[in-house]
């Protein structure tokens, strides 16, 4: 009886314990024969120029031979998605150009099911170890084509060099690596972008887009001061720093949440947010459609005198307008743009002036 009841025991734990089994990850400069024996051989590969998935063995060496070089497929289960990794290859030919080694380049993650971008850096492994330490700075480019970039700010020494020889085809940087500046970056990006085009492009809630892919590639932190056009025709909105949060036993990312009124933590999901000084502003995942929730209360439109209603950017054509005094809440807060939500629950933005501090 005793033993039955022990056996009952270890049955209820295991029972009871997520099965949320180890990753393996890919690190661009990992030869080919390393990611084979870390990932397994590839069932499958895909052609970028024929977007089109081959089986192991005769269909993909017959089209290789016919398309060019193909990419690795590997399949990763998630808690509620399931992510496509595909792999791309180049020679490295510093050491032998008659017998270069092949090397992974970039790699991308397609995810089965669209999510908010907030939602899929967590379930990337590669994302979470590369801004585990000091966190990774998100920034939104303007297309086309649009992209949120997850930038690693402080690299070190090892993973500049590596992300330099990315950049240039694992040949020495010309200019004595001056002019570029490489860092390692998952860039998430999606063909279409749901937001009102009328919008200034300060009011997009970009966290909360729905990304289909992320590539595991490099950025130049240089790119912003390089070229002064660039800031005209392709600015760059800086959504604040992610730090992937704290991992659990069973290593499901756990939400971390910090706001003016203390609230618990909503556990399942992972993503901290902080923005830039001197407003901060912590994000996580919600079961709702906009993440980024303020828990500010008692908020006010102020205006002068002169003025009874202040404009309001909505996507409903009939709230176009604010009341002077009427109550809010903050949302987020970016710059010369706030988003407010209304005690009828509508979201939109409005000039930070208006808004009751």
């Amino acid at each position: 009886m005793t033993r039955n009841f022990i056996l009952a025991v270890l049955l209820l734990i295991v029972s009871q314990k997520p099965a949320w089994p180890e990753q393996p990850r890919l690190v661009p400069g990992m030869t080919k024969d390393e990611v084979w024996k870390e990932f397994g051989e590839p069932k499958s590969f895909y052609s970028r120029k024929t977007r089109k998935h081959y089986e192991s063995g005769a269909e993909a060496a017959t089209a290789e031979q016919m398309v060019g070089p193909l990419l690795d497929v590997y399949y990763r289960k998630t808690a509620n998605n399931e992510i496509e990794l595909r792999i791309e290859y180049s020679a490295d030919m510093v050491e032998s150009r008659l017998r270069p080694t092949i090397r992974a380049n970039r790699a991308w993650f397609i995810a089965d099911k669209a999510v908010a971008a907030q939602d899929l850096l967590p379930q990337i492994a590669e994302a979470v170890d590369l801004c585990k330490d000091s966190g990774c700075r998100l920034k939104a480019k303007v297309g086309p084509p649009r992209s949120i970039e997850c930038i690693l700010q402080n690299p070190t020494d090892a993973q500049q060099k590596l992300a330099d020889k990315v950049a240039n085809g694992w040949k020495p940087s010309e200019n004595g690596g001056t002019r570029f500046k490489w860092t390692p970056a998952i860039i998430l990006t999606r063909e279409a972008w749901n937001y009102d085009h009328t919008s200034p492009i300060q009011t997009v809630n970009w966290l909360g887009e729905k990304i289909e892919e992320a590539e595991l590639s490099v950025t130049d932190l240089l790119q912003e001061s390089r070229d002064p056009k660039s800031i005209t025709l392709r600015p760059m909105i800086d959504l604040g720093i992610w730090n992937p949060g704290i991992l659990s036993e069973n290593e499901k990312p756990i939400a971390v949440v910090a706001s003016a009124a203390s609230q618990p933590s909503q556990p399942g999901k992972a993503a901290e947010i902080i923005s830039q000084p001197p407003t901060t502003v912590q994000l996580a995942s919600a079961p709702m459609r906009d993440p980024l929730v303020s828990q500010s209360s008692s908020q006010k439109i102020v205006c002068s005198d002169r003025f009874t209603e202040v404009p309001f950017s909505s996507s409903r054509p009939d709230r176009k307008k604010l009341a002077c005094g009427e109550e809010i809440s903050i949302v987020s807060q970016s710059g010369l743009w706030t988003r407010v939500k209304t005690k009828d629950g509508m979201e939109g933005n409005v000039a930070t002036r208006f808004v009751d501090k």
